[in-house]
C-alpha cells in the first residue's frame, strides 16, 4: 500500500466517529475502496458526514470484479474509477491538459 499523505479533521471530545467502507472498483490485483467518515455529536445525536475518503490497495492475487447492480452503486463505481485512474495517472484532475482517454468499459 502506497501512503499519499495524513488524513485527518477535527473531531469534538465526546462526539462518536463512524466509518463506512465499501469497495467500488477493481482492476487486476488494485482495489479502491471508498471510506465515508461521520461523526455523531453526543449532545444532539446527530449524525453529519465530515468526509469521504479514497483508498487503493495493491492486493496479491485478483479478486472478484465489482459489478453494479443499481444507479447508485454504478455512480459509486464510476467515481471509485476516476479515483483509481488519477492514482495510476490514467487521469489528471480537471484543468490539468488532456490525458488519452481510455475506451475500456
Amino acid at each position: 500500500m502506497h501512503a499519499n499523505g495524513n488524513k485527518g479533521f477535527r473531531l469534538e471530545i465526546g462526539s462518536l466517529l463512524y466509518l463506512n467502507s465499501q469497495v467500488v472498483y477493481t482492476e487486476g490485483t488494485h482495489i479502491q475502496v471508498s471510506t465515508k467518515a461521520s461523526v455523531m455529536d453526543a449532545v444532539t445525536s446527530e449524525i453529519n458526514l465530515t468526509n469521504i475518503f479514497h483508498f487503493t490497495y495493491e492486493v496479491m492475487r485478483p479478486g472478484p470484479t465489482v459489478l453494479p447492480r443499481t444507479y447508485h452503486e454504478a455512480m459509486l463505481y464510476l467515481d471509485g474509477r476516476r479515483h483509481y485512474q488519477l492514482v495510476r495517472g490514467l487521469r489528471k484532475f480537471y484543468g490539468q491538459g488532456e490525458v488519452p482517454s481510455d475506451t475500456r468499459i
